[in-house]
């Protein structure tokens, strides 16, 4: 009985000790993490001030730089669009009455082999970073509501922000703006900006239109001072847009990785800088600086789908093939084309490389993608021709718009017409998306075509480059199948365009 009770009580006596050590543990435990959060907050808010005291030395040497170095910059007209305007009427291949029998032992037809122009493709800069002092504790609360192509936002801001006034169209005014928006809590209305740039995945001309909206919004009565603020806030977000004066006006010069026609530009450390809104000729003053040495251009590719409201509007389209009738329903988002309605027109790169909508690539997969999967592969690319060629009205850009104008491949959905460059833009697209197989632009002179390699060999015109065999495929020829060259552009060069 001693015996129990003794070791009863011994093992009470562990456990309590043993309790004690674990509360005395946990004890030390959250001192030590305690201690270790107040270093890790004094190490942050360390940062912070000296971050935040370089942005302000650096705001403070802009603003002396304005100030002075200010000069005068001849303007270049706008380039013209570089294909001149095309046929009215498209050549249709009429198949011989008496198809040609082939004799035994004939030697096969050489292909013509047009060599290349190559085209070097501009690699993607890396994401732009913020250059922003932090962001104040507490912000008052103002909020900006924005319809952006059917999404809407709420962006907070502080009042300060909508309340800088310009003084005189002058660096002195411009210099004055500058110092007045860098004391405001800007950055939680940046931080804003880029999340809205994320959810969408808009590129960069996407967020110059965001931000233009945005100070359109806070400054809706005075056009020179919402340019002002959209430079700001560009400059911020680590663009290297720049302001200048022309006739007493703001305009912005926007550096961009792509050619843009149309808009009047200058040059400026080998940099083309475009005019927006479309300036005119003659000069403007500006200054020759980025505000930091890592600011960016404004790129216009897209390789990846946008997200707008996700809405989608529905179009049918009939066409040929083999004696035999299709109809396809394709969906389209209204509001990226309204988004293209506000597009520069740029180099032909970028329409080639450019994503669809996410509703218009799944319904162009589920309406194609059926037929095509019990063809062989030089049928189904034939299949794929044929839609183009026939599904869509042909009218050149001038009877249809008075003026040159490229589509993305989405916007064959909403115009009624289309003409070359339009449907070798969507061909390409669909030959990528549902065959998975390698395509390159064809610029001629005067009109635009694609060229397809195959995993096999395949008859007919073709052209080596990069060592793919490359055969000529024209959505524009109608009623021609993979191989045929229009007449007049059989031996003709090309520029090539590459396509991711």
């Amino acid at each position: 009985m001693k015996k129990n009770l003794t070791l009863l009580l011994t093992v009470l006596f562990s456990c309590t000790l043993s309790a004690q050590t674990i509360s005395e543990y946990q004890k030390k435990q959250k001192a030590e993490m305690q201690k270790f959060q107040q270093a890790n907050a004094e190490g942050t808010n360390q940062l912070q001030k000296e971050y935040a005291d370089f942005v302000s030395k650096r705001d403070a040497e802009w603003a002396d730089y304005l100030r002075k170095e200010w000069e005068q910059f001849s303007v270049f007209a706008g380039k013209g669009m570089p294909l001149k305007p095309k046929p009215r009427t498209i050549p249709t291949y009429l198949p011989p009455v008496k198809p040609l029998v082939p004799q035994p032992n004939a030697p096969a037809i050489k292909p013509i082999v047009v060599q290349p122009v190559v085209v070097v493709p501009k690699p993607t800069p890396p994401p732009v970073a913020p250059i922003c002092k932090p962001a104040e504790d507490v912000i008052n609360g103002n909020t900006a509501n924005i319809n952006f192509y059917g999404r809407s936002f709420s962006f907070v801001y502080d009042a300060a922000l909508a309340k800088c006034a310009l003084s005189t169209v002058s660096k002195e005014g411009i210099t004055a703006f500058w110092e007045s928006t860098s004391a405001c809590n800007y950055t939680p209305t940046v931080e804003k900006l880029q999340n809205a740039k994320l959810e969408m995945k808009i590129n960069d001309y996407g967020y110059f239109l965001l931000t233009q909206k945005l100070a359109k919004n806070l400054y809706p009565e005075n056009e020179n001072t919402s340019r002002l603020l959209t430079w700001f806030l560009l400059v911020r977000s680590g663009y290297g847009v720049r302001v200048a004066i022309q006739q007493n006006e703001v305009v912005l010069l926007v550096p961009s990785n792509q050619q843009i026609y149309q808009n009047s530009f200058l040059t400026i450390g080998g940099v083309n800088y475009y005019i927006f809104p479309k300036g005119q000729g003659g000069s403007l003053f500006t200054y020759d600086k980025d505000y930091a040495s890592t600011a960016q251009g404004v790129n216009l590719n897209f390789s990846n789908s946008i997200y707008f409201a996700g809405r989608k509007t529905e179009k049918s389209l009939s066409f040929n093939f083999d004696n035999k009738p299709y109809t396809i329903h394709v969906d389209y988002d209204p509001d990226l084309i309204e988004f293209f309605k506000s597009y520069p027109q740029a180099e032909f790169s970028v329409y080639f490389n450019a994503a669809t909508s996410a509703q218009a690539k799944q319904s162009l997969v589920s309406a194609l993608k059926p037929y095509t999967s019990q063809m062989d592969e030089l049928k189904a690319v034939n299949f794929l021709l044929h839609f183009v060629q026939t599904a869509f009205e042909y009218k050149t850009d001038n009877e249809q718009f008075a003026r040159e104008k490229y589509f993305f491949a989405e916007e064959l959905f909403y115009y009624p017409y289309s003409d070359c460059e339009d449907r070798s833009v969507l061909f390409s697209y669909l030959v990528r998306e549902i065959m998975g197989l390698s395509v390159i632009g064809l610029n001629y002179p005067n009109h635009m075509a694609t060229a397809v390699a195959f995993t096999a060999n395949v008859n007919g015109d073709y052209m080596m480059y990069k060592n793919k065999r490359y055969v000529v495929s024209d959505p524009t020829y109608i009623n021609a199948n993979v191989g045929m060259s229009m007449p007049q552009f059989k031996g003709v060069s090309p520029l090539v365009i590459d396509i991711d």
